[in-house]
């Protein structure tokens, strides 16, 4: 696990949606990154992606979603998450508005 002063030499992380929180329970500010690129966004559960986000962004963070909501979309097994609208990724969702 990296530690702090490791996270704050780089300008560059690379991470999954799921790990992104790992940074600010080490202390690592918000907005300290000027940008997150969630790549396969289309494929991505919004609960996952808001972890970088409200973890990682501030108001001047920019958030880049890369992915095609036509190829493979959310694979939800559980018909609680599907009933939930977990079956939808946040690309799709935003895309739709």
């Amino acid at each position: 696990m990296p530690t702090l002063n490791d996270l704050l030499k780089y300008r560059v992380i690379v991470s999954t949606c799921a790990s992104a929180g790992v940074p600010s329970s080490l202390g690592v500010p918000r907005g300290f990154y000027s940008h997150i690129f969630v790549d396969e966004a289309g494929q991505a559960m919004e609960p996952v992606v808001i972890i970088a986000i409200e973890t990682l962004a501030d108001e001047k963070t920019n958030v880049v979603l890369a992915g095609d909501i036509k190829q493979l979309g959310r694979v939800v097994h559980s018909a609680l998450a599907s009933s939930l609208g977990l079956r939808m990724s946040y690309l799709e969702r935003i895309m739709n508005r």
